[in-house]
């Protein structure tokens, strides 16, 4: 390398070290090349090298075949909507021909032309996206940059690197932190960079709560960029100068600069231009003395000192333009500089050979600091109302030089306007705040929105209070729609107080109250907090029964706790009628659909008069509603199985079309619980996982986690499953106290005893179905759901023998059928009565109510419960001494036969092993010689037979299909039930009471 000349000061920064962060993120991006995804986070101190390391992958990525997307954020409030991801993003658009973009996005471009108007552009012929709620809007845009990036990625892997993200808005992180929940299934690398100083994460405590929330759920790497080693900065400054210079120089640069490289480069330049390192020969001098070197105690020192070597003219150029947080075009520098064109090339020219300033990609050109702390160093240094000035001076520069198109800069004129928000005429900024606000609410930046509305309020502080009302109104609902609620909450009362104060007309300030209500009802707020804001509404619309009141009044809470504890439930009371009649007579479809409340008791007719509704409408959300309204009716209320999947595909072709994720996993969902009902086992699985899939995206807390534990249960039913991790997974949703606000609160406690009958957790299902069974007694037979309540708690007693239980059951399945409520997807009513009957030892109704269940089920080619009724049969035979052994071994044969066809492994095994008992205690034989004594579950006579039959506690858990803890538990149980210490105990005592035959042994 040749030494640089004398009285050059151009240095190069070199790239040196950095071995072990090149070596991690090589491997990962092997990884995304085998086809499974990443996501890394390089971090460390300001100017540590942490761009540079990324922007060194990404160049060897690139060399490698893999798509590069690389973008940034900055310091400030002015970054548009998204900013890192459309700097990505829209380059590629950019520079990729329409019909491949055309082919890539599908039906997701429409999504994104809003957040990308190149896009636009590129394929003009976009329509507009369908509006959905702003929830759904913004899960459709989340999924349609993932679809996008997915589809992109099946072509070449994806490197998409962010940088900077400590200055990331937060609608960027929550779009980051979705799609790290699922880069692993696709080859994408997610690069990031930010800060790591605890100052940093304190200033930006989002990006601390993302971080911390990206680690819980996707355990992301992090990959901290270090200081360089003494033998790192000796090589640095040899590659930067052309030449070797003393090891002593290298210790005492790295021992001042910790290794950090920006300041390395920093501290050189200014031995140099100071002076320091002189030149003899062409060559930087190695006899400096390391005691001498002078070097300033700070970096900020080392920039200011060398803005003091520019002419006067670049000095001031310099710190106007510390002002922009993002760069700055050369017209916008002329207009607050006030230099002539020459001077300010100049000025430009002698900022970029100081290494001041840098130039960055674009068209046109944009200008900008070299590191940020370059800027701080000149910019922290002014006082306040100096900055203030500043900001202002760039504001009304900003507006000359974009005379004609300041909506395109709004953004950035309203930060300026704010920064200098003390000085009279603020209120010019508050135009823009709103355009910009607006601009990110359709971009789906619900939070970016609300921060600009914030920036209007405080720019408002010397407007009327009309003015200031109607920003805090469009505040508040803004903050609801991004999900800060608490925010809201108080930009609420703020709004009511000015709004009562420029004596507003009562009317209009109930209006806003439903707006805001009926967004934070939708955002989850709690029911006391809307009732509370909905009554207000109500008081100012006094006694006018209008459109706005029935709007209020269908927004109340129309739930009544009646149960509180284990069991969380409540009682629909039903919409207010004259509400209902006034929306449905003059509303909109929108308005209609809120009507259309799924547990109201609907008729098959009113159910079918729905659904002419949803396909005669054209509103996307009334028309997802109705649709799901129509859905939970064919499932949970007429159980009309064939057709509900039928209207599945319906709601999820509905939903696909209109991009919303909530409409396509209830679709699934209700779409792989009809499939069981059928008996479309394997399709069930398959559409199952697309909905679980579908539900992992929306994350958690969402209603929909309530239907899909009590589909994996009603899986695992037919084709086995974890029943202790589902148990566990019921019983902590049945606990909810959100469930008093539903009717779902007896299903999920019923779906929770189920599973702890299903895995041997006797007692605790005990606990449940004491707590449950007062509860379903106070339940009228066609409340909504309740039908599933009484068939899976009625599966928990049969499993247990719990006796006491069985009366109750009985008489709420034959209160269903004497209603016409359907039955459900783990059998029909009539199979439930069986079921009780035996237990109560009414074999003579069993028989007829499992004859009753055949046909039914026969009727409907219902082949997998039919089996389910053969089986259960011959176990009402068994356990009731029948010596009916012929018709016994006949049920059970043609139950195995149809669950062999269905790969119902877990039934066949049990039948087969009630086959081998009473085929092994031969023809003379009763069916059954036992009574369950002592207490004993069935469960647990299984168990103990295949115990004292020599089975080990694993080769038990294949047999029974569940797990080795499960068994261990079911062992325990019985040694503690019959008095037994140990195997050989439990043995004599299986052939004392009959269980097993001594001449097995």
């Amino acid at each position: 390398m040749a030494a640089i000349g004398h009285g050059d000061t151009e240095l190069n920064p070199a790239f040196v070290g950095r071995v072990r962060e090149l070596q991690i993120l090589k491997k990962k991006l092997d990884r995304a090349f085998a086809g499974r995804g990443s996501l890394v986070m390089l971090t460390g101190e300001a100017g540590i090298g942490k761009t540079w390391v990324a922007q060194r992958f990404a160049r060897s990525a690139r060399q490698q075949g893999a798509v590069v997307l690389s973008g940034c954020c900055f310091e400030g409030d002015w970054q548009p909507p998204y900013g890192p991801w459309l700097q990505s993003l829209g380059e590629y658009v950019r520079t990729t021909a329409p019909e491949q973009l055309r082919r890539e996005l599908g039906p997701n471009a429409s999504p994104l032309a809003h957040l990308m108007p190149g896009l636009r552009t590129a394929l003009p012929d976009l329509p507009d996206p369908p509006s959905l709620s702003p929830d759904e809007e913004r899960f459709r845009l989340y999924e349609a940059v993932i679809q996008w990036l997915f589809t992109m990625a099946k072509e070449k892997p994806i490197l998409l690197v962010l940088d900077d993200l400590h200055w990331a808005d937060l609608d960027s992180l929550r779009l980051l932190r979705y799609l790290a929940r699922f880069v692993d299934r696709a080859p994408v690398l997610v690069v990031g960079a930010h800060r790591d100083s605890e100052q940093e994460l304190n200033d930006r405590q989002q990006m601390a709560e993302v971080l911390a929330v990206l680690q819980r759920e996707t355990g992301y790497e992090r990959v901290p960029v270090r200081g360089l080693t003494t033998a790192d900065v000796a090589e640095y400054l040899a590659l930067s100068t052309g030449q070797d210079l003393p090891q002593g120089l290298a210790r005492t640069v790295q021992s001042v600069t910790s290794g950090n490289p920006f300041f390395v480069h920093e501290i050189l330049r200014h031995l140099i231009e100071d002076g320091r390192l002189p030149r003899e020969g062409g060559l930087l001098s190695t006899e400096l003395g390391i005691g001498s070197m002078g070097t300033p105690a700070a970096v900020r020192q080392v920039v200011q000192r060398r803005l003091a070597r520019v002419s006067k003219e670049t000095s001031d150029m310099l710190r106007l333009a510390t002002g922009f947080g993002g760069g700055f075009a050369f017209q916008v520098l002329a207009a607050l500089t006030d230099l002539p064109d020459d001077m300010l090339l100049n000025c430009l020219d002698e900022a970029l050979e100081a290494g001041l300033l840098r130039a960055t990609d674009g068209a046109p050109p944009m200008y900008d600091f070299a590191h940020t702390i370059v800027r701080h160093a000149l910019y922290d240094q002014q006082n306040p109302d100096r900055r203030a000035r500043l900001h202002r001076r760039i504001a009304l520069a900003l507006e000359q030089s974009y005379a004609g198109r300041l909506a395109d800069h709004a953004a950035e004129l309203a930060a300026q306007y704010h920064a200098s928000a003390d000085l009279p005429g603020a209120a010019a900024g508050i135009p823009y705040a709103l355009d910009a606000a607006e601009q990110a609410k359709v971009a789906c930046a619900h939070e970016r929105a609300a921060l600009f509305l914030r920036i209007a309020h405080a720019l408002s502080a010397e407007s009327e209070s009309a003015v200031r009302a109607k920003i805090l109104c469009k505040l508040a609902v803004a903050e609801a729609e991004a999900l800060m609620l608490e925010d809201s909450r108080r930009s609420v009362e703020d709004a009511l107080a000015l709004l009562a104060a420029s004596e507003v007309e009562p009317r209009a300030r109930a209006e806003f109250l439903a707006a805001v209500a009926r967004v934070w009802q939708d955002g989850g707020a709690g029911s006391s907090l809307c009732d509370a804001l909905v009554e207000r509404g109500l008081a100012l619309v006094g006694e006018e029964r209008d459109l706005l009141w029935a709007r209020l009044a269908l927004l109340r809470d129309r739930f009544e706790p009646v149960s509180i504890g284990i069991v969380n439930a409540g009682r629909w009371l039903g919409y207010d009628p004259r509400a209902v009649e006034i929306v449905r007579a003059r509303g909109n479809e929108d308005d209609y659909a809120q009507t259309l409340e799924p547990f109201a008791r609907r008729t098959r007719q009113q159910t079918e008069s729905i659904l002419t509704l949803a396909r005669n409408w054209q509103r996307p959300m009334a028309i997802l509603r109705a649709l799901q309204v129509v859905v939970r009716d064919l499932i949970y209320r007429h159980g009309a199985f064939h057709e509900a999947a039928e209207r599945c595909q319906e709601l999820l072709e509905a939903s696909e079309r209109y991009g919303s994720l909530f409409g396509q996993a209830e679709a699934l969902v209700s779409l792989a619980g009809a499939q069981v009902a059928i008996g479309e086992l394997q399709p069930a699985q398959h559409t199952a996982q697309r909905a679980f899939e579908i539900t992992a995206r929306l994350g958690s807390g969402q209603a929909l986690r309530y239907i899909e534990i009590g589909l994996e249960s009603v899986l695992a039913y037919y084709l086995d499953g974890d029943w202790t991790a589902l148990a566990s997974a019921a019983t902590e949703l049945a606990t909810s106290q959100e469930l008093v606000h539903s009717l779902v609160g007896p299903g999920v406690a019923a779906t929770a005893a189920f599973d702890h009958s299903r895995a041997g957790n006797s007692a605790e299902a005990y606990h449940i179905l004491a707590a449950l069974t007062p509860v379903a007694e106070r339940v009228e037979p066609t409340t909504y759901g309740h039908n599933l309540v009484v068939a899976l708690a009625s599966s928990a007693v049969w499993d247990l023998a719990a006796r006491e239980y069985a009366d109750i059951y009985r008489r709420q399945a034959r209160a269903a059928i004497e209603a016409g409520v359907g039955g459900t997807v783990v059998g029909p009513h009539e199979l439930s009565i069986a079921r009780m009957a035996t237990l109560l030892g009414d074999m003579s109704e069993a028989g007829q109510y499992f004859a009753r269940a055949r046909r039914t089920l026969d009727a409907h080619e219902q082949h997998h419960l039919r089996a389910i009724v053969d089986y259960d049969e011959a176990l009402a035979l068994i356990r009731t001494h029948s010596t009916e052994r012929t018709r016994v071994l006949a049920l059970l044969e043609a139950a195995m036969a149809t669950f062999a066809r269905l790969s119902m492994e877990g039934w066949v095994k049990r039948a087969l092993s009630q086959q081998e008992a009473l085929l092994a205690a031969g023809p003379g034989a009763h069916v059954a010689d036992h009574d369950y004594p002592d207490g004993l579950t069935a469960r647990e006579v299984e168990v103990l037979r295949l115990l004292a039959n020599g089975n080990t506690n694993r080769e038990i858990a294949v047999a029974l299909i569940v797990s080795l803890p499960t068994v261990q538990r079911h062992i325990v149980n019985i040694y503690a039930k019959i008095n037994a210490r140990g195997r050989a105990d439990a043995t004599a005592y299986a052939l004392r009471r009959g269980i097993v035959e001594p001449r097995k042994y």
